[in-house]
């Protein structure tokens, strides 16, 4: 019994209603671009009013991609992944494709998790110039837990929706309490619409790699966070100027 002894229950949080806001102006600008140039030529029977035909073509563009990102939206708000944290077992039900017809469902034995890795991702970017340099504008939590399951070894990503939400607390103490090997690292593995890295590229990432660190966890991710981050880069430059003297001594 004490195996279903249920430690905390994590649920995806909704898209929040701003983005529902901007899709709904993002439409009626489309709607606009459609509507708008036909109603004034046929309103004016101007001749320079045909040169706002070019924009409805735009229109009908800007409201498929709306529409099918209003679509996506709302599917999502209706299928919430949850996370179950239980004494020695996660139990997962996740909606991970848009608009697949049933969950992803895992039963994790703590047993089996060979290390949680929490770090941070992009929950947004803006573009810094019309080139392709982009700015980092906002980051938050990710647990990357790997572990075993019939000889092969899986990832399941926790994503959380701010570096002060007291429910990522709940799992790094619980983890830390069964001896769970706990690591940071400070890469950008995930992104929050997942064009980043697939599962794969990142399971051979976190098990080939040397930018992990163990996590000294306090019991506050938020206060933990700069100090790992900082004992994170002040480890990278470390490694870049030891390989970079070695490269100067090969040459």
């Amino acid at each position: 019994m004490s195996n279903k002894r249920l430690i905390h229950t994590y649920i995806q949080p909704k898209t929040k209603s701003l983005w529902c806001i901007f899709c709904l102006a993002a439409l009626v600008a489309g709607c606009a671009l459609v509507i708008a140039p036909a109603f004034l030529y046929i309103r004016y029977r101007s001749a320079w009013l045909l040169l706002l035909l070019v924009f409805i073509p735009l229109g009908f563009w800007i409201n498929r991609h709306i529409i099918r990102m209003i679509r996506k939206l709302f599917w999502q708000n209706r299928h919430l992944s949850t996370y179950h944290l239980f004494a020695h077992m996660i139990e997962t039900t996740e909606w991970t494709t848009a608009h697949s017809t049933e969950p992803v469902k895992r039963k994790i034995p703590l047993t089996s998790v060979i290390t949680v890795v929490a770090a941070p991702y992009f929950i947004r970017q803006v573009f810094t110039s019309h080139k392709v340099s982009r700015a980092l504008t906002g980051t938050a939590p990710v647990l990357f837990i790997l572990y075993t399951e019939k000889g092969k070894t899986r990832l399941l990503d926790i994503p959380f929706s701010h570096h002060d939400d007291s429910a990522l607390n709940v799992w790094l103490n619980h983890f830390q309490k069964q001896l769970v090997p706990i690591d940071f690292t400070a890469c950008l593995l995930y992104r929050k619409d997942g064009k980043l890295l697939n599962e794969e590229q990142r399971i051979a990432f976190i098990e080939s790699t040397d930018e992990l660190m163990p996590l000294s966890f306090s019991g506050d991710w938020q206060t933990d966070f700069p100090f790992a981050w900082e004992a994170w880069n002040d480890r990278a430059l470390k490694r870049r100027r030891v390989e970079e003297k070695s490269m100067l001594m090969e040459k």
